[in-house]
């Protein structure tokens, strides 16, 4: 997954370079390429590129060779006679020059890789006090699974895929007071590789299929929940997390991710600004976490199967992450940022 991901910015820097190299400023001599070549940052580029297929590159080789591709691009493009307003009525995008999707999370704020460097698996902890947690997780980007955090929550026995089916399906029908909490401009929903199109969609598919058996087609799929009279009758059966600080509060909106066993979702990071948890109602779910770019040659891989009953927490902001359920039940999460 990385060297491939590392051989493809590769492949695009050669590309950048050769076009670069093309552009009537460059040929005029007005802006040389040896220039930006003779880098310390490129140079150590350069040198990696010669080492094991195993090397990563370091930490601040690979952050300036990020910052020298978005150089490379924004001076090709303002080396040629382009109208940039007429450009923009001929384009569909809001942007002058996209990024290829695996170039996307390149650049964002780079991390201190000392967060991470000393992890070489995710801990498990009970009976954890709010003032330990705060020490040692709360915002100090470590992750961990709490597994006694669901004790007095009936959740186990009342959620499942009927349960969600009835509560939003039959507030769609009933908007008497104030909308369906299937709509909303704030409402997400994730079909992941499914045909749903929506979360009234999904409620919608064959029960035999919802209720899972090896022949039934797969599924997976997760959405916020935007609706508050929705989020009143889940906090029945579940409640704030007893570990999380004092000072703290989760964030009101709920994440809900259900589905069958080998389904999951890809690996990705997230960007909502906050740690956050999930509860492991029914089911395991198989975590798999990979530090931010620049820290791959400091940090581990890490991977933990999160069971029934217990939660994790993490900064999802940070690590990549994807996931696939385990075993032979459907698995049923919920969980939500906390500040």
């Amino acid at each position: 997954m990385k060297l491939r991901e590392l051989a493809l910015i590769e492949s695009e820097l050669e590309r950048v370079r050769a076009e670069f190299e093309n552009d009537s400023l460059v040929r005029s001599k007005q802006i040389s390429f040896d220039d930006f070549y003779r880098m310390d940052s490129i140079r150590e580029w350069n040198l990696d590129r010669n080492h094991s297929s195993k090397t990563r590159p370091s930490s601040l080789s690979f952050r300036y060779c990020c910052y020298f591709l978005v150089l490379i691009l924004i001076l090709a493009y303002l080396g040629r006679s382009i109208d940039f307003y007429s450009y923009r009525r001929r384009s569909q995008s809001n942007c002058l020059v996209p990024l290829p999707n695996y170039l996307q999370n390149a650049f964002v704020p780079a991390q201190d890789c000392r967060f991470c460097s000393e992890i070489t698996e995710i801990k498990r902890e009970r009976s954890i006090s709010s003032e330990e947690f705060s020490k040692k997780y709360a915002y100090t980007k470590v992750p961990v699974i709490i597994t006694d955090a669901q004790v007095n929550w009936t959740a186990q026995q009342i959620f499942n895929f009927d349960f969600f089916k009835n509560l939003y399906l039959n507030g769609d029908k009933n908007e008497k007071d104030g909308g369906s909490p299937l709509g909303g401009k704030n409402c997400q929903f994730f079909p992941y590789k499914t045909e749903f199109h929506s979360l009234k969609q999904a409620f919608r598919m064959d029960p035999h299929r919802a209720n899972y058996s090896i022949e039934t087609e797969p599924w997976y799929f997760g959405w916020s929940n935007c609706d508050h009279r929705i989020a009143n009758k889940l906090r029945r059966h579940y409640g704030r997390p007893y570990f999380l600080p004092n000072d703290s509060e989760s964030i009101r909106t709920d994440w809900i991710f259900m589905g069958t066993p080998n389904n999951g979702a890809h690996m990705h990071i997230d960007h909502v600004g906050r740690p956050s948890w999930q509860a492991q109602i029914h089911g395991t779910k198989r975590w798999f976490l990979e530090p931010p770019l620049e820290c791959y040659a400091d940090c581990s891989d890490l991977t933990v199967d999160v069971n029934e009953g217990e939660i994790i927490v993490l900064d999802t902001n940070v690590w990549y992450h994807k996931t696939l359920i385990v075993g032979d039940k459907i698995s049923l999460t919920i969980g939500a940022e906390y500040d």
